[in-house]
């Protein structure tokens, strides 16, 4: 009966991992006032909200997935910070400040600490560069850009360094698929040939993958690749079906303030030389339907717009190395 009990007991612990828990987040602050409300964000959007009293607040919640990146901010990020989750217990000290908190108790959240912390003085200084530009006199502008390029290109080394001597990190799949725009294709494959199985298989190693493959540098005179996505009634649409027409093709997100700047010049070219077989297809790269929707509303689009909520590592725009919007052929 006792090895029964012991039996059960073990059974029970088994059953209640911290996986099956979920995430605890203990923070502490520094010249919060108390009922400082704090958020808990995911990809933009809000999870979650405490307060702070006595600086300190909690997070507790759980995850489907093996890790996720997501932010603490104050109401309209005066004070914020990145960092990855998991199900597990983890402290967030920004007694200090938020930009430099101490973050532990997730393993994926090492691997940044590290990247940081390489990264984090080229990064200092190329910001501290920033601000001085805006003060400074036009003929003093040239000497700083030197310097915030070359701060810049050592930044990429180091992120380089970084990735060959982590392959078995999966933020250095992460890393890599931010990076893969700035280096040449050989580059990239290298590093990603040397990632174990395992990274291989996740979802920015997959990217990776698909662009080192796909993806096209267009030059004036190159065929544009041919692609199919869906609108939001879920109509397929081709850029082949534009066949004959001249066609803007367009890459954009409701959150692009350049692009949503942009559409009233679009609108009027549209309006303009439509009926002379002028044609916009617009690939949207937000995530969300609703924020897709709200826009294409609100800045009354009447060309067509298609995607596939991928974002920057759907196929269409792996395909036609885009990186930065808004980005138009």
């Amino acid at each position: 009966m006792q090895k029964l009990i012991i039996i059960l007991l073990l059974t029970v612990i088994s059953c209640t991992t911290p996986k099956e828990k979920g995430f605890t987040i203990n923070g502490i602050t520094s010249g919060l006032s108390d009922s400082t409300k704090i958020y808990l964000s995911n990809r933009g959007k809000p999870l979650d909200s405490t307060i702070v009293l006595d600086d300190k607040f909690t997070f507790s919640g759980k995850i489907d997935r093996e890790f996720e990146k997501m932010t603490i901010h104050t109401e309209k990020y005066e004070h914020f910070r990145s960092l990855w989750v998991e199900n597990s217990i983890m402290s967030f000290d920004a007694s200090t400040s938020f930009e430099d908190s101490e973050i532990k108790g997730s393993r994926i959240q090492l691997q940044a600490n590290e990247y940081i912390q390489l990264t984090s003085p080229l990064k200092k200084e190329m910001k501290s560069l920033y601000e001085k530009g805006k003060k400074v006199e036009k003929s003093e502008i040239k000497d700083l850009k030197v310097k915030y390029f070359a701060l810049q290109k050592e930044k990429k080394k180091v992120e380089q360094k970084f990735i060959r001597d982590h392959p078995d990190y999966e933020l250095s799949a992460y890393y890599l698929d931010f990076l893969k725009h700035h280096l040449d294709k050989e580059t990239t494959r290298t590093l990603y040939s040397n990632f174990t199985d395992k990274v291989k298989n996740n979802e920015w190693s997959k990217a990776i993958a698909f662009f080192l493959e796909n993806a096209v540098k267009l030059k004036v005179g190159d065929k544009a690749p041919d692609f199919k996505l869906p609108m939001m009634n879920g109509k397929e649409v081709a850029l082949s079906d534009y066949k004959g027409k001249y066609v803007l093709l367009d890459f954009w997100s409701s959150g692009c303030g350049p692009c949503r700047r942009e559409h009233p010049n679009l609108r009027k070219a549209y309006n303009k030389y439509n009926k002379e077989g002028f044609e916009i297809l617009a690939v949207t790269l937000d995530k969300t339907k609703s924020k897709w929707n709200k826009a294409v509303q609100k800045d009354s689009i009447s060309w067509t717009t298609v995607g596939d909520l991928e974002g920057f590592s759907g196929k269409v725009p792996l395909t036609y190395s885009i990186f930065k919007i808004p980005t138009n052929y």
